[in-house]
């Protein structure tokens, strides 16, 4: 295990209500019970220094700023995942904890709590009742319909956490963009804008360049702070769950 020092300021979070449940989960017919951990966490990019969200397990992630990648090794996930494990018949559902640690060096900024898996958009508890055993991709909320996913836990995070079966709403090497597809949805959106040399009508989406031509009078134009950041959202941090074997 990686060492780690705990910056004293802890402070147990009591996170919004919904039902309190069981947990106990049905796949295909079969009750199988679980430990469910919630976790959001940030870390500075070790290039530049701008906040990174890790919205999954990931063994490496490109920094979103500078484009540098980011090693993220499983000894490191253990350090980062094994807290609300341990501390999870301690918590009340619902219930968890802010926290700041060192690893490696590197500040992170984690809260975890014990929490069955709510949509990232209307925060309903998500239906897994009806996600096959074998199901990985995605899923949706059963109340708004928004679309999340679900993934059985890596190999990898199985060597080092042996009780991790099953992730939600979290990013992972075969689907990168799971933890982030209700704002991947939006973003991927055509606009329509007025050029504003000619006023032709341009539709940009996300791959659009920000200095773009118009393809009527070729003048080029650069695209305003308001609609790059309509087309490029800032990643915010959205809880992701583990099912641990109970």
């Amino acid at each position: 295990m990686l060492p780690r020092h705990v910056i004293p300021r802890r402070a147990n979070i009591q996170m919004p209500r919904v039902l309190v449940c069981r947990g106990t989960s049905r796949y295909a017919g079969a009750a199988v019970s679980y430990r469910f951990c919630m976790y959001k966490l940030q870390m500075p990019c070790s290039e530049c220094g701008n906040p990174v969200i890790l919205d999954g397990p990931l063994r490496s992630m490109p920094c979103p700023h500078c484009e540098s990648t980011l090693s993220l090794p499983p000894s490191m996930w253990k350090s980062l995942l094994e807290d609300a494990l341990e501390e999870y018949d301690g918590f009340d559902w619902d219930e968890g904890r802010n926290s700041q640690c060192f690893i490696q060096g590197v500040q992170l900024h984690l809260t975890y709590g014990r929490q069955m898996p709510k949509c990232p958009s209307c925060r309903a508890l998500l239906p897994i009742n009806d996600v096959p055993a074998d199901h990985q991709g995605p899923m949706f909320c059963g109340e708004c319909g928004k679309r999340t996913s679900t993934h059985l836990a890596p190999q990898w995070l199985v060597q080092v956490m042996p009780q991790a079966r099953r992730l939600w709403c979290a990013a992972t090497e075969s689907d990168p963009d799971g933890a982030q597809e209700l704002a991947l949805e939006e973003a991927n959106r055509p606009v329509m804008i007025a050029c504003m040399q000619c006023g032709a009508g341009l539709k940009v989406t996300g791959d659009t360049p920000r200095i773009t031509t118009c393809e009527y009078c070729s003048t080029d134009f650069y695209l305003p702070d308001l609609l790059w950041r309509r087309l490029h959202p800032v990643k915010k941090r959205i809880p992701w769950y583990v099912g641990y074997q109970a």
